[in-house]
């Protein structure tokens, strides 16, 4: 580690950290709802003195403005730093600070990347450095299911706000994630365009979607375990999940729908498409002849996998930084969670990784970050910055 490392190190503040974290969970961010956290953000990062600092719309989605500001140096590259400002719907109690630890909705998931990309910025400003590129940093909303599909990721993308390299300031703390599965969600509608009848006026042949939906399960059973003995040398097995059976609505009407819901895991080469196909057959190899309307859906929603090379600079230099922070190496993993990364290698087109805390409070009950953890993934970014351009 060389002396500008060290010293960019001991400038990271951990009670800074936890009063900007608590300043920002304070401000309620619920997933299509961000636009008051929004405009704090970009007032948080025009006091640290980035410039271009704007509020970008999304179509569509009235208070769900994405936000870029720009730390400019020299004519060099940009390195980007993004994290997602929404948080999910679901109460919680009111923030609180005990010590270290900043509690309350969004503090683990992701609030903790948007302050700690403040205190980098605030690092870089109290060192006097200026960097031979520039730094962009930027904030969306609609990253959390099922309200948002990654909108504003996509339109902070489209609107290139890309950098030539991306961290996503989300998870995982103690490990580099170089592959991620693709997974889709999968509905099967079964429909009987006839009236709900009661059981003792229903007609000899009359299709029963419980009995139907039954089978249609034990078609879908069949394929999970087809599908589970694929098996990528990186992702592991492929999968399939039944989650939701719901047929009928009183116990001697006539079912006049059956819907199902599941999970399908599969390579980030594999096309949605054939996924929906290979469904599709499995459940009309049951209804095929039955005069019902069948509904099959498998490529609306779901969160796109990747790949990247162990070689890949980027990754090589955040492993380098980590070692150079804590002494050991950084391992290589495999992310089985949703996260943006996938977005800027799958449209930007530029190189992503993910290093952030760890998800164990994301959406719980009780949720909370520990500020002097933020502090080490900070000082991991520092000198993997000072890495990209060339400064360690």
């Amino acid at each position: 580690m060389n002396d500008l490392s060290r010293k960019l190190i001991s400038l990271v503040q951990k009670d800074r950290i936890r009063d900007t974290l608590f300043e920002l969970v304070r401000i309620p961010s619920p997933t299509g709802n961000v636009r008051q956290f929004a405009e704090h953000f970009a007032g948080a990062l025009r006091d640290v003195g980035l410039t271009d600092v704007q509020l970008i719309e999304t179509p569509g989605f009235d208070n769900s403005p994405g936000v870029v500001g720009w730390r400019r140096g020299g004519a060099g590259p940009t390195l980007h730093f993004n994290g997602h400002m929404d948080h999910i719907h679901q109460p919680h109690v009111a923030p609180y600070v005990e010590g270290d630890i900043v509690y309350g909705r969004g503090a683990a998931d992701m609030k903790f990347g948007l302050a700690g990309m403040i205190e980098l910025v605030r690092v870089l400003n109290d060192a006097g450095l200026t960097l031979p590129g520039n730094l962009l940093l930027s904030g969306h909303d609609l990253h959390e299911g099922p309200v948002g599909h990654s909108e504003g990721v996509r339109n902070l993308i489209a609107h290139g706000f890309v950098g030539d390299a991306v961290i996503v300031t989300e998870g995982p703390k103690d490990a580099v994630y170089i592959g991620n599965i693709s997974n889709s969600l999968f509905y099967v509608d079964l429909i009987w365009p006839g009236d709900s009848i009661h059981e003792l006026t229903i007609p000899a042949g009359t299709p029963n979607l419980v009995e139907i939906g039954g089978e249609v399960v034990t078609a879908l059973t069949a394929l999970k375990a087809r599908v589970q003995q694929r098996v990528d040398p990186l992702l592991g097995n492929e999968r399939m999940f039944l989650g939701i059976l719901r047929a009928g609505d009183f116990y001697n009407r006539l079912p006049t729908a059956c819907h199902i819901v599941g999970t399908r895991r599969f390579p980030p080469e594999t096309k949605r498409e054939d996924v929906e196909a290979e469904i599709r057959q499995a459940v009309m190899s049951v209804v095929k002849d039955l005069p019902i309307q069948v509904q099959v859906d498998a490529t609306s929603e779901g969160n796109d996998g990747f790949r990247i090379s162990p070689d890949l600079p980027l990754v090589k230099m955040l492993r380098a930084a980590y070692e150079e922070v804590h002494g050991r190496p950084l391992p290589l993993g495999v992310q089985m969670f949703g996260a943006d990364n996938a977005k800027f290698i799958n449209i930007g087109k530029v190189p992503a990784v993910g290093y952030g805390n760890d998800l164990t409070k994301a959406h719980a009950d009780l949720e909370w970050c520990d500020a002097g953890r933020v502090a080490e993934i900070v000082q991991v970014w520092l000198v993997t910055t000072l890495k990209f351009f060339g400064l360690a």
